[in-house]
């Protein structure tokens, strides 16, 4: 989920890019890229080329689960500080 998140949110995003943010070896990267590929989460954004320099994009399934990750996060966010504020810890 943090690569669909750095997909998101990286303009022109490449496998090099999340090799270098996520501090992965690129065989690591590429079979994760694959994953989600097959998934249907990822595209691949313009020339066949160079599979590394290839722009990556969210498809509509994968900003979905984005969107659905970003709002079970400020969920549980909003539980855990009610929860702080419930015992007095505020």
């Amino acid at each position: 989920m943090r690569c669909l998140f750095l997909i998101a949110s990286t303009p022109d995003c490449t496998a090099t890019i999340i090799v270098k943010k996520m501090d992965r070896d690129i065989v690591q990267v590429a079979c994760l890229i694959q994953e989600i590929l097959e998934k249907g989460w990822i595209e691949n954004q313009g020339e066949r080329g160079d599979k590394d320099n290839q722009v990556l994009i969210l498809s509509k399934s994968g900003s979905l689960i984005q969107q659905q990750i970003n709002t079970l996060e400020q969920n549980l966010e909003n539980l855990i500080l009610s929860g702080l504020y419930a015992t007095g810890c505020d």
